[in-house]
């Protein structure tokens, strides 16, 4: 049918355009096919003055838009085959057509015999035939037969149709092995980790290098040691495998174009079995630590830096980060941050295989929680304890909690509610560590406890924390010493000194215990003390009830 170019997606010359608004027609039309055949076109100029001036006619062949699949040459050992596919567009759509064709038929032309084979043959004494490969139409199967080239054409049924060219065809080549080779996915590299699946292929090349279709009757032996590989499929014909890694390590895998198996299941060794060997390094997964970091935000220019610690992979790595003006990477996993707010994926690439990477997450947020988290709260005069510090972001729409890796860097207020007990240590001051990221170190100068609180103004938010922290005098046996040397059934008063006091926030919890290493030997009574004596002075009665020496051990808390 004829179109207006208003009905197509052309641009028509201006004057044509005009003249389609005036439904006139012009020097130039479109024309599209409707279905398939023949048909004329006529054209002759409208004006009566030009009446006598005879019509011009064209005849125009519209052809179905079919194609092979595969479309591209073949390579095909001798005995080897290929079922080919044909599909045909219609209004942008593929669609796949059945066999036998309505209006083709494929057929092998051109037969080259390969010149070497052939001589071969006729010094053997053998006869030569002229046919390159065989095609069963019915299934669209193509068969090498011996060396050379043919093509595949689409012939039309109707003979008046058969000298249209522009038919889809393609060439067969059908040669003889020259070597292997593999390919591994994802990656393409010989570089695997542990607990993956790959796709390992198996590949066969003619002598110049040209890749060759691997049919299902063509049989390559291979080898995969299984400490190192657990196979989940594999194909008949021993080219495509599916595999997972199990162990680290170097290990060769192996493969062999050994025999193609012919339809009459008569099995034809190759002439010359072709081996290939691939040495393949499997590593375990690369993994980063921590799991995250997170800095808090600081617009005055100061810089958190932290070296992120890898295991696994090849040892060699590519470091990028997708955000690099939020948090920058060196090329030995060094993480600069704290600047500007947001996150970033800091990236490792293993070098050997980029396909294999670790990866984590960096947080540059606002600080709106802290608190102190301390490990030890009571400690002996004259001893320092750190005080972890935590502080977080929290996100008050999700209630997410986010845990600052490192906040050395803020400048802290330290706050005690008692003077003399404790005083600040400046060595050490502000050290992150495995759970906080800050931390400061109070030293204990006599006895007594003292509610320490630590601030922060940040982003002219004011934060703050309290513990309560004490110091006690030294544990120590007054009475005896270290020994005491007692006659049979007497007493002997021990008292011991010092040591931890009732925990002021959970007295109930405060315990004394004195212990004995044979208890029928000796009799253990503790003396109460009145009030005005000595408040961390404690004394015990021991009867001795036979001979013998006994170790006796003091514990408090």
């Amino acid at each position: 049918r004829i179109l207006k170019y208003s009905e197509a997606e052309y641009s028509p010359p201006v004057y044509i355009a005009e003249m389609e608004k005036e439904e006139k027609q012009g020097d130039t039309v479109l024309v599209s096919g409707v279905r398939t055949g023949a048909a004329v076109v006529r054209v002759r100029i409208f004006e009566p003055f030009y009446k006598k001036v005879a019509a011009a006619l064209i005849r125009l062949l519209v052809l179905e838009n079919i194609f092979l699949i595969p479309s591209h040459d073949i390579y095909l050992l001798v005995g080897a085959y290929i079922k080919y596919r044909v599909a045909k567009m219609v209004q942008g759509r593929m669609t796949e057509v059945g066999f036998p064709l309505e209006h083709y038929i494929l057929e092998l032309q051109d037969d080259r015999v390969a010149c070497n084979w052939s001589l071969s043959k006729e010094r053997a004494g053998l006869k030569t035939s002229s046919k390159v490969a065989s095609l069963d139409e019915r299934r669209a199967m193509v068969t090498a037969v011996q060396p050379g080239q043919t093509n595949l054409v689409f012939v039309h049924k109707n003979v008046h149709m058969r000298s249209v060219s522009g038919l889809p065809n393609c060439t067969v080549y059908v040669v003889e092995p020259g070597f292997l080779g593999f390919t591994v996915q994802p990656g393409g590299r010989w570089s695997l980790e542990v607990g993956r699946a790959y796709v390992i292929t198996v590949e066969v090349f003619d002598k110049s290098g040209s890749k060759v279709h691997v049919s299902d009757n063509l049989r390559i032996m291979y080898q995969f040691r299984r400490e190192y590989f657990e196979e989940q499929l594999t194909t008949v014909n021993g080219s495509y495998h599916v595999v997972k890694a199990l162990k680290s390590g170097v290990v060769v895998i192996n493969a062999s174009l050994t025999s193609v198996v012919y339809q009459n299941k008569n099995i034809q060794p190759i002439k010359f079995p072709i081996i290939h060997q691939q040495e393949v390094n499997i590593y375990f997964p690369i993994k980063l630590t921590p799991n995250f970091l997170a800095f808090p935000h600081h617009p005055m220019g100061i810089l958190y830096r932290y070296k992120v610690q890898v295991e696994g992979g090849s040892g060699n790595f590519t470091w990028t980060s997708s955000n690099e003006t939020v948090a920058m990477v060196t090329a030995k996993g060094v993480v600069t941050a704290g600047q500007v707010g947001g996150n970033s994926t800091v990236l490792a690439r293993d070098v050997q295989n980029p396909f294999r990477y670790g990866e984590i997450k960096i947080y540059v947020l606002k600080l709106n929680k802290m608190e102190l988290l301390p490990f030890h709260a009571d400690v002996e005069t004259g001893q320092t304890i750190e005080i972890p510090i935590a502080m977080y972001h929290v996100n008050k729409e999700h209630k997410d909690v986010i845990v600052f890796t490192d906040c050395s860097h803020l400048l802290l207020h330290l706050n005690m509610d008692k003077q003399g007990v404790f005083t600040l240590l400046k060595e050490g001051i502000q050290r992150p560590g495995p759970t906080h990221c800050s931390s400061i170190h109070i030293a204990a100068k006599s006895l007594g406890h003292t509610l320490v609180t630590v601030s922060v103004t940040e982003s002219e938010e004011y934060l703050e924390s309290s513990a309560t922290f004490a110091a006690y005098e030294p544990l120590k046996a007054v009475n005896p010493v270290e020994v005491a040397l007692v006659t049979w059934q007497s007493v002997k008063e021990m008292v011991f000194e010092g040591g931890p006091r009732p925990w002021i926030l959970e007295p109930s919890r405060f315990f004394l215990e004195l212990s004995m290493e044979q208890t029928e030997k000796i009799e253990l009574t503790q003396v109460r003390l009145p009030a005005k004596r000595k408040q961390n002075q404690y004394i015990y009665r021991v009867l001795c009830l036979d001979l013998g020496e006994q170790a006796l051990t003091f514990r408090i808390g």
